[in-house]
């Protein structure tokens, strides 16, 4: 999860500064995705008994987030692979992916104590 907190960072840093080639290709396989994950957690809200507009709401909010993550994903892998790293580029990434991986358990410990 932290790697993944990683490269939606980068993907998110590289998409704000403008130099995104692939985002226009990205669009219709990630909306498709949305899509999906729309329909999936709509369904699945519906089927525990939750009202029709509180299932819609948070359906569509998987929907929307699962877009932005997906497009930011392969957009961070891209810059990853494309760009040519210095000793230094590369520290500071082992930085910042040590950040992301204390983040990503304090906020699974977070959410575990929440709902269990």
């Amino acid at each position: 999860m932290g790697f993944l907190f990683l490269i939606v960072g980068i993907g998110v840093f590289f998409i704000a500064s403008g130099k995104a080639p692939y985002i226009i290709e990205l669009i219709p396989y990630a909306a498709l995705i949305s899509a999906i994950s729309f329909v999936a957690s709509t369904t699945f809200l519906d089927y525990r008994g939750e009202k029709i507009k509180k299932a819609l709401y948070f359906g569509g909010l998987s929907g929307i987030i699962s877009f932005v993550l997906i497009i930011s994903m392969i957009e961070g892998i891209m810059f990853l692979i494309e760009k040519n790293f210095t000793n230094q580029s590369y520290g500071i990434l082992l930085i910042s992916f040590s950040f992301c991986i204390v983040a990503s358990t304090v906020l699974l410990w977070l959410i575990k104590s929440r709902f269990y």
